[in-house]
This record gives C-alpha cells, sequence and structure tokens, in this order.
C-alpha cells in the first residue's frame, strides 16, 4: 500500500512539471537511399545547461557520423553524436556552467541516411536534461517520424495457371497487382514472352495501398504444355517482377456412344458419333456387354457421309465386344462433327437401362498418336413385360347343361405390352371367351374368361397353362377348381285372410329331381297350425306328409314318397298351411323362421341350397265409407272436390296395410274460409284445436250446404319429442308471483328416464335477466294420468339463486338423474361457450339432425350485430317452394334455446312463398329472431336489392338514376355491389323487394341515413352490401379530387390488371377523418384474363402491396382463396440459407390463409387460376370484370397529404455460402433479396424513397416475363418491386439542408452522375444496366445496399461486372475515372444497338468494343455491331471521365446548316455533330 502511494505521488509530481520542458523531434520524408535533415528543438521553463538524448534506430534509419551541429542557442557548448548498434547517442554540455540560449526553438540538426524499404519509423528518444546545479530537470518528450516514400510491387498472382484448355477458344484470368508501398505505383510496361498471351493494359498506374486487376486474355492455337514469364517493369522500390504463365491446350477430339430404347426380343441401332480438331484415321473401342444385350454379327457400318474409304472390323470376345474402323491409306475421316458409325444388339434381358460405356477408346491419326480427349456413354434401355396374375382360380357353376365361367385378371406390371398368344388345360371341356392373341399394353389390367362345360354335378381341377413374351416368365400356370352344384331351395309367403287366419305357401323350385322335403317352422305361440291345415298342391300328389309341434312355437313338416317318386315339376307352390289364433292377436311385423331344410333324392343325398329363409308377415285391413260432402271433403290429409269412389293405403307403424275406400256424394255450396296460424293450440267457435287442418262451421239447409265457414288453421309445433311415461323436461317460465299465470313458457330440451347408474346432464336455457318477471327453471317429468300423459312439476329452481347469473344468455345447468328421480342442481350455471345450430326443414340437417350436418351450424359475428342488431346468423339459398322455413336456436346442450318462428309479414303460413337467399338471425342478448328475403335472380328486370335516394343519385358518369334509385348488382354469393355518385351529405336507403313486401336493411321507412358528411360536393363512390351481416360499405373511390375535410368510414382505392393505381388526390390541408376501413381493390375483366394473344403470365401474376396490413382471411370478392386465387411470397430468407441455384425458386404459396397478415410495404403475387376465369365463369356474376377487395384492420385514421415520414424495415438476409466452383461463392448474389412495397394510400409521387437509402430496384415486366432494373426515383402505389436491399427506407419527401447546397457550392461540381446503358434491337427495347458515380459511400467493389446484382432475363441481358464475376444491374463507382467491363448475354443473334437516350450526365462515356477497338462516343452516337446468340463476357467496356464534362449548346447556329445539326461543349472545345460525323470548330471531320 506504501509503495501504491509513492508511485501515485510520483506520477502527480511528473505531471506537474511536465509542460515546462519539451525535446521536440519534427517529422521528415524522403526517397530510399537518401538523407534527410532531423531538426531537434527545446521549449525550456528552467535554464537547462547539458541534455542527453538516446534515440533508437530501426534498420532502415542510420545516422550520418558528424552530421550533428549545434544551433545559435549554443551558449559555448558542445554536441558529440555516435550510433552504437541500433541506438544513437548525442551528448550536449558546455566547459562552463553557462545555460542554453533562449527559451524555445532549434536546438541542433542531424542527418539520417534512409534505406530501401519503404514506411514510416517512429524517433521516440529518451532525455535527459540538467541544470546547472547538476541537478535533473523534468522534460516532455514529444517524439517524430521518418517517412521512407516509394512504390512497393506486390504480386498477389505470382503465377497465373490457365489448366488445361482446348485450343481455338479465348480466355481469360486475372493479373492481380498491389501497391503496398506509400506511392503512386507507376506500371510502366508489362510483357510477355509469348505473343499469345496478351494483357488488357500494359501502362497503369496503382494507389498506395489498393489493387489493381488486369484481365490476361490467352487465345491458343495448338496443343501443348507451355510455361512462359509475363514481365511487370514498374518504379516499384523492390525492382521488376516476373509472373509465371502456365498453360496445357489441347484439341478437343470426343467420342460419343448413343442411346436407344427398345422391346425385349427386339434390335436396336446404337449411334457412335464423333466431334474432333485433328484428322483421326482410325478408331477402335471396347464394351462390355451385359447379358441383356447382345451385338448383331457384322452389324458394324460406317456412316457414308464421314467414311473416306475406312472398313469396320468387329468381333466379340467373351463378355467384350470389340469395334473398329481404319484406313489402309491412312486418310482421315471426313467432316469435324456428327454421327461416325452403327451397330446393333439384340435385347434379350429383363426391362432395366444398361450402360454402354467405352473403354480402351483410341482415336488415331497418322502418327499413330491417341488424340481422344474424352469419351461419353451410351445407354440402352429395354422394354420388357411382366406377367402378373393369382396363382388360383375357382370356378362355380349351377347347371349341367350350361358352362360355368369364371374371370382371370391379368396385369401386365412391365414397361411393354404383353402378348398372350396361347393358352392350353391339361383336361378336356375347358376353354377361354377372349380370341387370341391377347396384348395387354403396360400397367394395365384385363380379364380372361375361362370356360368349363360340365358333365355332371361334383367338384373338378385342371392346370391352365398361359404363354406369353414375358422374357422371364413365358410359360405361367395357373391352378383350376370348382365344383358344379345344381340349385334346390323353398320360397314362402303369407297372407291374413278375411277371416283372421294366416295362410302359407309354400313352394319348390329345383333342378334336381327332389324326392322328399323337410322343414322346421318357428312362429309365435298364438298362432298355431295342425296337419289337418295342410293343403298340397298336385305337385306333391304322389307323396305323404305330416305336420307335428316340436315346442309351442315350432312345428316340422315332413313330405315323403315311399315309391321314391319325384316332386312333379321345377317350381311352383308344394302346399298351403293354414294358421288360426285365439283372441285379439297383432301379428304385423312378426318374422316366420323356416330352417333346418333338408331336400332329398332317390339316393338319399341332401341336395338343398339353402339353410334357412323366413318370412315377413303383413296385415291389411280393408274399409269403405260412405259420405255425403258439400264443395270440397278432406280425407286422409287430400281434398276432394268431385263426387266418386276414392281407394287409399295407410301403413301403422309396425309397417301392415290398411286399404281404405271413400264413396263421396259432393253437393255445391257457398263458402267462407280465412286462413289463422296459431302456437300450440287455437280455440274457435267454443272448440279448442291442437293440431293443423281444415276445420268447418256452417248453418245448413235442407241440402245441407248453405253458408258454410272454413278455417284453415296452422299449428306450430312444439319442440316436444314423443315422451312416455319417465322422460324429463326443462322448462324455462317467467311470471309475476307463484300463484300468477305464465307470461313464459318455454320448453328447452326433452331427457329421456335415466336406465343407468347416476349421471349429470348439463341444459342450455336461455335467461331474461332483466324481464322483472321472476324467472326460474322448472324440471317436469312426464307421468300416466289415467291413460293420458301429463307432465308434472318436481324441480323449481329461480333464477336469483344462482349468483354466476348477472346478465341476460345462454347457461348451462346441470342435471343430476337416477334410475328414479332427477334434480336440478340450485347453485350451479355457467355460461355456455359452445356452437349453435338452427333447426329448420330447409337446412341439411333438418329438425332433428341439427348436429350432424355444418349446414346447421350458425356463424357468429360482431360485425353483424353492430350493422344488423343479431350476432348469430345463417344464410341460405332455398330454391323449393312450399318448403316450411319455421327455425328454432339450438346448442349441443338443448334442443330449443329459442322460440320458434314460423310466420312473418311473408311466409304467413311459415312457407316460403317463392325461390329466395334466406337469412336466419339470432340475437343472443335478447333471444330475438328474424328472417330476411332477397330475390336470387340475376336479371336486371328482376333485381330486388334497391338504393333509394332523398337527392340525385349518379352512375360514375355523372347520368341521373330514375326515381332517385338504383339496383345492386350481385358480387358474390352474398355481397352486392354498386358504384354511384352522390353529393355528401345524402340520405339513403338499402331496400329488398320480395313476394309484394319491403324490407329496410340501411335506413328505416321513415329514417334515411347519411351516406358521407361533408362540404357539399359531389363524389364518386362504391356501395358493397354483405347480406350476412347487413354491413352497407360506402367507400369514396380513387381517382378523383378530395377539395374538402371529408368524414367516412370507408375509403378505396383501385389498380386494374398492371395499370397504376387510382389514388386520391388532395388539395392542400384535405383530409378524410374516421376512416374505419380502407380498402385496396384489384379490378380485373373478363375480356383482358381470357384474351390469348396476352401471354399466360401477364394475365395470372400481378405484384402487388398494401398501404397498410391486411388479414388474408378478410379479403372477399371474386372466388375462393386457394381455389381461383392464392397470393406468393418471395422467401429471401431461404435464399440466402440455402444458395440461389438456378435450379431453385424461393417463391412460396400461402396455402393456409389462417392467421396471416399481408404486412405493409412488403410486396407480395397474386396468383389467379385462369381456367376458372373463362368466359362462361360464374365468377363474374353477370358482369364484365370481377373485384377483389383487401381491408385494412378496423379504425384506419385519417387518411390526408400530410408529408408523414413512415419508416419500413427491410430485413436483413446474410448469405455464407463460399463453395470451391466457378459459381459457388453466392456470399454478395444470394443476400439481402426482398419484395417490397408502397406503404403509402396516397398519390406515391410525394412518397419516395429518400434518397441514399434505396437507389435502384427491379420491376417485373409482366407482357414480357423479364425483370427490368430501375432507378429508384418513383413508385407506384399499390405495385410491388424486387430489391437487394437490407435497412431502413424512409417513405417520405427528400429535404434539401443548407448543408447540402453549402456542400455542392464548395464542390463546385455534382454529387453523382447517373447513365443508363441500353441494349437495342430492331429499334426495340431489350435491357439496360445503369452506372453511377457519386462521392461518398461507394467502392470499386460490390457494395451491399448500393449496387444490385443482376437477374438474368431468358432473351436479351445487358450488365456490368464487379470484381472477378459479380454480374451487377446497377453499379454504383467512386467519383473518379474508371473503366467499367460490359457483358452482353443474348439468345439470338443479330444487329444490336447500345445506347444511352437519357444522354450521358454531361460527362464523356466512351463504349469500346476491344474486337473491332472501335471506341463510340455515346453522348454523340449510338454503337451498333453484330453479335452472335451466347455470351459476349470480356467484349466491351465502359470508360468514364467525370472531370471531363460535355454540354449541348441549344442557341449555337452555322449559317445555312441542316435541322440536323447539334453542337457539343466537350472539355471547353465546341464539337460540331452533322450527318453521323464529328466536326472541331475549325471545321476538321474528326471522327
Amino acid at each position: 500500500m506504501k509503495r501504491f502511494s509513492l508511485w501515485l505521488a510520483a506520477i502527480c509530481l511528473s505531471a506537474s512539471a511536465v509542460a515546462n520542458n519539451i525535446i521536440t523531434i519534427d517529422s521528415v520524408c524522403g526517397a530510399p537511399q537518401t538523407e534527410v535533415v532531423v531538426t531537434v528543438s527545446l521549449d525550456n521553463a528552467e535554464p537547462v545547461r547539458a541534455l542527453e538524448i538516446f534515440i533508437p534506430l530501426p534498420e532502415d534509419l542510420n545516422f550520418v557520423d558528424g552530421s550533428c551541429v549545434l544551433s545559435s542557442r549554443s551558449n559555448g557548448h558542445r554536441i558529440s553524436a555516435a550510433q552504437l548498434g541500433r541506438e544513437l547517442r548525442i551528448y550536449i554540455y558546455g566547459l562552463t556552467t553557462n545555460s542554453i540560449l533562449g527559451n524555445s526553438g532549434t536546438l541542433f540538426t542531424m542527418r539520417l541516411r534512409l534505406g530501401s524499404n519503404p514506411g514510416s519509423y517512429d524517433l521516440s528518444p529518451t532525455v535527459l536534461l540538467g541544470n546547472s546545479s547538476g541537478n535533473a530537470l523534468p522534460c516532455e518528450v514529444v517524439p517524430g517520424n521518418v517517412t521512407i516514400q516509394a512504390p512497393q510491387i506486390k504480386l498477389i498472382t505470382p503465377t497465373i495457371d490457365f489448366g488445361r484448355v482446348p485450343i481455338r477458344a479465348s480466355y481469360t484470368r486475372n493479373i492481380q497487382l498491389k501497391n503496398t508501398g506509400n506511392a503512386p505505383l507507376v506500371i510502366s510496361n508489362i510483357i510477355s514472352s509469348d505473343a499469345l498471351f496478351v494483357p488488357e493494359k500494359t501502362q497503369l498506374t496503382i494507389p498506395p495501398q489498393e489493387t489493381a486487376s488486369i484481365p490476361l486474355y490467352y487465345a491458343p492455337t495448338q496443343r501443348g504444355a507451355t510455361s512462359q514469364t509475363l514481365r511487370i517493369l514498374s518504379n516499384a522500390v523492390n525492382g521488376t517482377q516476373d509472373i509465371i504463365l502456365l498453360a496445357e491446350p489441347f484439341s478437343v477430339n470426343e467420342l460419343h456412344v448413343g442411346s436407344a430404347t427398345g422391346i425385349a426380343d427386339s434390335v436396336v441401332t446404337i449411334t457412335i458419333s464423333m466431334n474432333n480438331m485433328e484428322p483421326i484415321v482410325a478408331m477402335q473401342c471396347a464394351f462390355k456387354l451385359p447379358k441383356q444385350l447382345e451385338y448383331v454379327s457384322n452389324s458394324l457400318k460406317i456412316n457414308p457421309a464421314r467414311s473416306n474409304g475406312h472398313g469396320p472390323i468387329s468381333t466379340v470376345r467373351g463378355d467384350t465386344l470389340f469395334l473398329m474402323f481404319y484406313s489402309l491409306s491412312n486418310k482421315a475421316v471426313l467432316g469435324n462433327d456428327g454421327d461416325i458409325a452403327t451397330f446393333q444388339l439384340r435385347l434379350n434381358g429383363t426391362s432395366g437401362t444398361y450402360y454402354l460405356n467405352p473403354i480402351d477408346v483410341v482415336l488415331g491419326t497418322i502418327y499413330e498418336e491417341n488424340m481422344l480427349s474424352d469419351a461419353f456413354q451410351g445407354s440402352v434401355k429395354i422394354l420388357a413385360p411382366k406377367i402378373n396374375c393369382a396363382e388360383t382360380l375357382f370356378i362355380e357353376g349351377i347347371s349341367v347343361s350350361e358352362p360355368a365361367t369364371a374371370e382371370l385378371s391379368v396385369r401386365n406390371t412391365g414397361s411393354a405390352p404383353l402378348v398372350i398368344d396361347r393358352i392350353t388345360f391339361f383336361e378336356e371341356g375347358y376353354t377361354i371367351v377372349e380370341p387370341l392373341p391377347i396384348i395387354i399394353p403396360a400397367n394395365q389390367t384385363m380379364p380372361i374368361t375361362v370356360a368349363y362345360q360340365p358333365k355332371q354335378e361334383g367338384e373338378f381341377a385342371t392346370t391352365m397353362n398361359i404363354y406369353s413374351n414375358d422374357p422371364n416368365n413365358r410359360l405361367k400356370t395357373v391352378a383350376i377348381t370348382g365344383r358344379i352344384r345344381i340349385p334346390n331351395a323353398l320360397a314362402v309367403q303369407g297372407q291374413f285372410n278375411d277371416d283372421g287366419t294366416y295362410t302359407l305357401s309354400v313352394a319348390l323350385d329345383n333342378l334336381s329331381a327332389i324326392t322328399a322335403i323337410q322343414y322346421d317352422l318357428h312362429w309365435r305361440p298364438e298362432m298355431t297350425t295342425s296337419q289337418s291345415a295342410f293343403q298340397p298342391t298336385s305337385r306333391i300328389s304322389k307323396h305323404s306328409y305330416a305336420v307335428a309341434a316340436l315346442d309351442e312355437d315350432t312345428y316340422r313338416v315332413i313330405i315323403y314318397s315311399l315309391s321314391n317318386a319325384p316332386v312333379q315339376g321345377n317350381s311352383g307352390e308344394v302346399h298351403q298351411l293354414v294358421f288360426s289364433h285365439q283372441g285379439d292377436v297383432d301379428c304385423c311385423g312378426d318374422i316366420i323362421k323356416i330352417d333346418n331344410i333338408i331336400l332329398g333324392n332317390s339316393s338319399a343325398a341332401d341336395k338343398v341350397s339353402q339353410t334357412s329363409l323366413t318370412c315377413s308377415v303383413q296385415h291389411t285391413k280393408y274399409t269403405r265409407d260412405t259420405v255425403i260432402a258439400c264443395d270440397e271433403y278432406i280425407w286422409n290429409k287430400r281434398v276432394y272436390t268431385a263426387s266418386g269412389t276414392y281407394t287409399d293405403t295407410l301403413t301403422s307403424l309396425s309397417g301392415c296395410d290398411s286399404i281404405v275406400s271413400l264413396h263421396l256424394m259432393m253437393n255445391n255450396s257457398s263458402t267462407t274460409s280465412f286462413t289463422v296460424s296459431s302456437y300450440e293450440e287455437y280455440t274457435w267457435k267454443g272448440t279448442t284445436y291442437t293440431e293443423s287442418g281444415v276445420y268447418y262451421d256452417s248453418m245448413q239447409t235442407v241440402l245441407g250446404c248453405d253458408s258454410i265457414e272454413i278455417l284453415h288453421l296452422t299449428i306450430e309445433e312444439s319442440n316436444e319429442p314423443p315422451s312416455v311415461p319417465g322422460d324429463y323436461r326443462v322448462v324455462y317460465i317467467e311470471r309475476e308471483n307463484a300463484s300468477s299465470p305464465y307470461t313464459k313458457f318455454h320448453v328447452a330440451h326433452y331427457i329421456p328416464q335415466s336406465t343407468s347408474t347416476p349421471e349429470e346432464q348439463l341444459v342450455s336455457v336461455f335467461v331474461n335477466k332483466q324481464s322483472g318477471k321472476n324467472p326460474a327453471i322448472l324440471l317436469q317429468q312426464c307421468i300416466d294420468n289415467a291413460g293420458d300423459l301429463a307432465w308434472q312439476t318436481i324441480d323449481t329452481n329461480p333464477i336469483g339463486n344462482y349468483t354466476s347469473i348477472t346478465t341476460n344468455g345462454v347457461y348451462d345447468f346441470v342435471v343430476q338423474l337416477t334410475s328414479s328421480s332427477a334434480n336440478i342442481l340450485n347453485t350451479i350455471a355457467s355460461p355456455y361457450q359452445g356452437n349453435y345450430y338452427i333447426r329448420t326443414d330447409c337446412a341439411n340437417g333438418g329438425w332433428e339432425k341439427y348436429r350432424e350436418d355444418v349446414d346447421n351450424l350458425m356463424t357468429h359475428s360482431e360485425e353483424a350485430f353492430t350493422h344488423g342488431g343479431y350476432d348469430y346468423y345463417k344464410c341460405k339459398h332455398v330454391s323449393q317452394t312450399g318448403i316450411n322455413i319455421k327455425y328454432t336456436i339450438a346448442n349441443d346442450h338443448s334442443a330449443a334455446i329459442s322460440d320458434t318462428l314460423a310466420i312473418d309479414n311473408i311466409a304467413i303460413l311459415s312457407i316460403l312463398p317463392a325461390p329466395a337467399d334466406l337469412r336466419f338471425t339470432w340475437n343472443s342478448t335478447t333471444n330475438q329472431l328474424q328472417r330476411a328475403y332477397l330475390n336470387p335472380s340475376t336479371l336486371p328486370s328482376e333485381r330486388s336489392l334497391m338504393l333509394v335516394g332523398n337527392k340525385y343519385l349518379y352512375d360514375t358518369n355523372i347520368n341521373l338514376f330514375a326515381n332517385n334509385e338504383c339496383a345492386l348488382d350481385k358480387l358474390n354469393e352474398w355481397q352486392y355491389q354498386l358504384d354511384i355518385a352522390a353529393n355528401t351529405n345524402t340520405k339513403v336507403q338499402l331496400t329488398a323487394r320480395y313476394h309484394n313486401s319491403v324490407q329496410y336493411f340501411y335506413g328505416q321507412l321513415d329514417q334515411p341515413q347519411v351516406l358521407i358528411s361533408g362540404t357539399s360536393r359531389n363524389y364518386k363512390m362504391r356501395l358493397i352490401y354483405d347480406f350476412r351481416t347487413n354491413r352497407l360499405i360506402t367507400a369514396i373511390k380513387g381517382d378523383q379530387n378530395v377539395i374538402d375535410n371529408l368524414s367516412v368510414s370507408e375509403v378505396m382505392i383501385f389498380r386494374e390488371h398492371h395499370d397504376p393505381a387510382k389514388i386520391l388526390n388532395f388539395g392542400q390541408g384535405r383530409s378524410i377523418k374516421n376512416v374505419n376501413t380502407a380498402y385496396s381493390v384489384m379490378t380485373l375483366y373478363k375480356d383482358q384474363l381470357n384474351d390469348s394473344s396476352l401471354p399466360e403470365l401477364q394475365r395470372a401474376l400481378y405484384w402487388v402491396s398494401f398501404p397498410f396490413d391486411v388479414k388474408l382471411t378478410e379479403v372477399f370478392g371474386a372466388g375462393n382463396y386457394g381455389e381461383h386465387w392464392i397470393m406468393e411470397y418471395y422467401d429471401g430468407h431461404e435464399r440466402a440459407q440455402n444458395g440461389g441455384w438456378a435450379d431453385v425458386t424461393y417463391w412460396r404459396y400461402i396455402t393456409d390463409p389462417t392467421d396471416v397478415i399481408l404486412h405493409a410495404g412488403v410486396g407480395y403475387v397474386l396468383a389467379l387460376d385462369l381456367s376458372l376465369f373463362g368466359l362462361d365463369s360464374d365468377v363474374y356474376a353477370g358482369k364484365d370484370h370481377v373485384n377483389l377487395y383487401f381491408p385494412s384492420n378496423p379504425n384506419y385514421g385519417m387518411i390526408s397529404v400530410a408529408p408523414t415520414i413512415v419508416k419500413a424495415e427491410i430485413p436483413t438476409h446474410t448469405c455464407e455460402i463460399n463453395r470451391p466452383t466457378a459459381d459457388g461463392d453466392r456470399r454478395i448474389k444470394d443476400s439481402n433479396w426482398n419484395i417490397v412495397g408502397v406503404p403509402s394510400f396516397i398519390n406515391p409521387s410525394r412518397f419516395v424513397a429518400k434518397q441514399g437509402d434505396l437507389k435502384f430496384y427491379y420491376h417485373w415486366d409482366a407482357s414480357t416475363d423479364t425483370y427490368d432494373v430501375q432507378l429508384a426515383s418513383s413508385f407506384q402505389t399499390m405495385h410491388a418491386y424486387m430489391v437487394q436491399f437490407a435497412g431502413t427506407i424512409d417513405w417520405g419527401n427528400k429535404i434539401i439542408t443548407p448543408a447540402d447546397i453549402a456542400a455542392r457550392k464548395q464542390r463546385a461540381e455534382k454529387d453523382q452522375y447517373t447513365l443508363c446503358l441500353v441494349l437495342q434491337k430492331d429499334d426495340n427495347y431489350l435491357d439496360q444496366t445503369f452506372i453511377q458515380l457519386e462521392y461518398e459511400g461507394a467502392t470499386a467493389d460490390f457494395d451491399l445496399n448500393l449496387d444490385l446484382c443482376k437477374i438474368f432475363n431468358t432473351n436479351a441481358n445487358i450488365y456490368s461486372v464487379i470484381g472477378d464475376n459479380i454480374e451487377a444491374a446497377a453499379n454504383v463507382l467512386p467519383m473518379q475515372a474508371t473503366t467499367v467491363p460490359i457483358q452482353v448475354k443474348i439468345s439470338s443473334d443479330g444487329v444490336y444497338t447500345m445506347a444511352m437516350p437519357d444522354g450521358t450526365d454531361g460527362i464523356n462515356a466512351i463504349l469500346l468494343d476491344y474486337e473491332t477497338g472501335v471506341q463510340t462516343n455515346l453522348l454523340l452516337s449510338d454503337y451498333t455491331v453484330h453479335l452472335g446468340a451466347g455470351a459476349h463476357t470480356n467484349r466491351f467496356a465502359l470508360i468514364l471521365n467525370p472531370q471531363q464534362t460535355a454540354t449541348s449548346i441549344d442557341d449555337f447556329s452555322i449559317h445555312g446548316a441542316q435541322d440536323d445539326i447539334q453542337k457539343y461543349m466537350i472539355d471547353g472545345r465546341l464539337f460540331i455533330h452533322s450527318n453521323g460525323n464529328i466536326y472541331d470548330a475549325q471545321g476538321h471531320k474528326i471522327l
């Protein structure tokens, strides 16, 4: 601790004294091997008598002896200096006590000799000062440094190896040089020891610490390895450098073996082709042939077109085939490419692919050299059939006079047709039905019918032999077994007689000779018979019989012949057996069973073909009535108006018929009729009716037909199912007090009596907590009250007992059940959380099976509650008139949550009067039900949904609608739309006319509502009505001016196909407030979607974006998602992870829209299935276009023209893939790809990417399916763009600050120059690339977020190259003179033009063609050249010099000159461009 304190004190002392005495060594610089003078100064606050300075010297600094010279500050002092090793020691002293003169300035100078290595070297001395008293003085040292300035060259590529390359082609490598010195490196020449190695440039200057890349071209003409030297001459301190050049050129002489496909047992021809650069006089090769391939002897043939007197030789040794051709006169084959020979192979094996790999290949020259560079294998694919069928086949017959047949299913699982040309059997009597040959295609199945002609009953067997062309299974055997069993069977039927007896008739169908019959008969004990009741027919006239009772419900019947006489005939009734009974017996629905059947022949063999049979007892009753009526008579629910005799057949619950007959005598009278609908019961003229029907009351005259009153009564059914004593029901009631009658009595659910162990059951009940009518829950049980069913209350629970019930709603109550009792828990009730269903006859599940079909499931909607006053709905298309449309609401626990809505002012008898689109609704808070009706017709004359205004309503062309009303068009299944123009504050009603009634969906009868509010102006609007939720969307449409402040709930902008969006144009300071929902609308026209002259992709794909987030499941309009249309996104993250290889796509479909948000500012692709948008498609709903509506989230807010900055974060996708292949470095090419959109709802000209954020983007051209690079200066709302960018984009106005202006004035130059080089053909635009020079942020390397990698199109591409292999569509470079490699890739040859139609931005831009040597000033003219198909990678360059400016002079004129003369000032000199030539100011033609 003490040591630490002393050290701290010394530091403090030194710090306080350091500023008084300072030794400073100046910094100097010089060239290698020269001397420099170093000055040492002293600033002293105290007298200094002597100094001692020790300076460490590096290797490249050495002291010049005797070079130290004291300054005038010496006061009789002397200086001594010497270098000891690498340390310089300097002493200044005096023989007297005199101090150094003065207090500041130079103390002495010295000289140092510089070495050869460039660099900066520190001079950091150790100094000791002394005063006249001999005491040391504190001193601060300011070190200096010595810089050796010189360029130094480093060979990054000391060896350049072109490797093994074919001759007669051009190759490029890069010379990489770096200046590791600190002065400019001047390359004065680059000399190659072989003229075939040509550097692109031989003179250049490389700044310190920078690298230069110089293309080196090599075009070998002869084969053979070579090693050469490339000498670099420069001013580098390390002198001349040599680069070793290596290459191994070779000539291309290739042998290609062709491929063939054939069917087994056939012969195929194999082609051998050869492309050769050398004169080939002979060829030989060999093949290892698998056993499936057999060489056809002497089949080797030389192609006459290439033969030059050559002869073939072929031989097979073992499994090796040797082939050769030669020329006795050593003549070379003709031509350099094409087929040279053919040979044939016989295919002997099973299906498969077998490879022909040439071995021991020789392509010989006259000098007996083998010039083969490569050989390529071929293949033979054998297609062979394969038979597949069962190993066994069973045949069963029922007659000896007819053939018995069975089908054998034969499948060809091979790859060639299966031919069955022969089928045999080991035994006689067998044939096949189908004619031979039988041909079965590959992968198909065909039946073969086998027929057997039996001679007798019994079993049989044989073997079936199938011969086919299956090479591995020429003979296929099938074991056939079978039997002939002749059918013999009994049949029974019966009927009741008028006297109550029952006659059973027994018949026998037999093909065998039957001599005896026995069977047992089972029926109920009350029905009896005996032998005396047996009534034989003539078929058993020679037989005896017996009927015996085995037990109380079983009889045995035996029929036999002592002489073995057969039953006569082969079919028909054998006997009858009559049954009688005592007392009343209801046998309807009984089943009489007959079993233990025996049918014997003369050999006592049982010939029965059945084990048992049954007879269903049906009882038919006949009655006849005679009636005299007036005008009409209802009988069995039918109305009769004429006299006559009528019959009807009624069926009981047991299934038995009762035939009734009516003899009607009809008289006529005057009648008065009326219709009533009532719930459960109705009292008329003192009589209470509980069933629907037609009832009469009259005062009869002597004719019985005077003054008839007819009541057409409809009793609405309760929800009560058939009940039996012991069943329960849960009832909800309301009443004033315990003794008051019920004001509400609602049966919620029925519960069958429990027969199991104790259980609990949930029952849902709607509770009106705010009714004030003492609501309660009753549990009632069905009882037998003297033969009538009645309901007895066994448990009462007031709703007040349940503390959990605080509001109206549906609650679950717990019913406890045992086998003998039940009760409701009086404290437990919880809100119901499940589904709700509609019970109605017009839904698929009907009234009873409502939970078994989704058609009965109701939809919950808060939007419907807001706009329609209900929160559950079910919409149905009902075309069946006369159907009952009453309905009630049920859930998973109860069958009747609500009352039943039967009638309303349209369905007077709860019967639908005409086809309709129906909306069934339920308010779960009030328990109210309501129906709405729409005429489903789409015909203009029958449309029923109308908008009615209190002021003028116009169409969008400002044509007035008659009577201020207009019909809405059907948009899709449940939505309607209308385009109108109307003034603000116009009030409207939306009505629906159906069956002579009018419904009000928006606005009431005397209460129309305002569409939009604001200053009185006329605006175009689109109205969309959703029948399901009763919501009317009233949206201001885009493509119009907003000239006042509006308050409207919806706003829409529209885009048609690929056109710019129709947006709102705001006046200054104007806005739309209180916007609940904004919409982006895609409009697609039928004629364009079906115009086959347009490319399919142009009609099917649309790049889109949205100014707001969109929930994908909320999109509505044309068709269904995933069927008619779907959204795609681009997965830039996955591309960065896996690499953007040519065969991989990163477009991804959004297959499941659930919970998917389409984000603002992100681009997507809308894809259509064009097959579902045909001219006759229902998706158009009778219109010429369709719309897709993309809504924002609710409560969008305000839309205005305010220059709000919207920040968009574009994600980073970093690729780290770097493989050792030609195109394996993907780190730049696959990073940061994104699709962006414009997060702006208004005019995009006010919302562009801030300068410096995003410079370029790709626009996908739908008409050509090409990616077109564009300068990021403007964007379109609702469109999307491909970018290679990550970070933040500020969408807003670019503000030019005073600092920006001052910086420009100081430079007196432009911040940047932007040039666009365009590729054209036949005056048609093909592609373009951008070059931009700027002061800040850009380097010569690829700069992410500035440069843009090239996306290659199919037909034509122009682009620059950054570094070794980065193709760029946009290239941002530093503001300096530069040469930019330009490459062109085209799919077809022709004459192409490169031009800058927008000018050169005021600088010189020279296009250089290395191949022709032509230089073109693109300011003055275009460059046109013939190019072949393919990539032109090293031919063009763009030479740019921002210091050389070119300015057009518009007001310059020449006397008598033609109008096409153009004038330019280039670097202060005047040039004239006239008729394709360029002249200087003196008139000399210079270009």
